[in-house]
């Protein structure tokens, strides 16, 4: 039901209007494959990598939605999940499960499009998934669903295993799809 609060609609209408203005956060967008070496991406990680990129870019916008799996849309897991599924791969359903599932690059590995990148505080505590999409400049991106109140966007990270992203640290990546 619609919430009639003055502060929900002005939360609502800040939120919006942040979304219209480009930032950090939203200037970076999905490649378009034709033209992908403009993003840095020569070959992806597998051609279920190809289809998990394509997958997650066409979900951007939809709504963060805690334990979601796309309807009414997605957690960092559940769309790490759904667009592996879309390559007919099966992946668990937490970025922790999904990190211990592999097959896990080498710290210093150079990443292809549709690897999936984790975050946290130890390989044993991982909290977040992204799916790498390429390069924009020097920066390394990645579609994801970040938090409450936020949307499946595509983002920058550090691609240095160590390096802090927010409150979290970039543990590394796997390949699925990949032996």
């Amino acid at each position: 039901a619609y919430n009639h609060a003055d502060w929900y609609v002005d939360d609502v209408l800040n939120q919006a209007a942040q979304y219209s203005q480009p930032n950090s956060n939203t200037s970076v967008a999905c490649p378009t494959f034709q033209s992908s070496l403009q993003f840095g991406i020569d070959q992806f990680s597998s051609s279920a990598g190809h289809a998990a990129v394509e997958f997650a870019c066409a979900q951007l916008g939809k709504p963060y939605v805690w334990g979601g799996n796309g309807t009414p849309g997605f957690d960092c897991s559940g769309l790490a999940q759904a667009a592996y599924a879309a390559a007919d791969i099966q992946l668990p359903r937490t970025a922790q499960a999904q990190y211990d599932a592999g097959p896990k690059l080498p710290a210093g590995a150079p990443l292809e499009a549709g690897n999936l990148v984790f975050f946290g505080t130890a390989s044993n505590n991982i909290t977040h998934v992204g799916v790498y999409v390429g390069r924009q400049g020097d920066q390394a991106i990645m579609v994801d669903a970040p938090n409450e109140g936020s949307v499946v966007r595509v983002e920058p990270f550090p691609a240095t295993v160590g390096a802090r992203w927010g409150s979290d640290t970039y543990i590394g990546a796997t390949a699925p799809g990949v032996r």
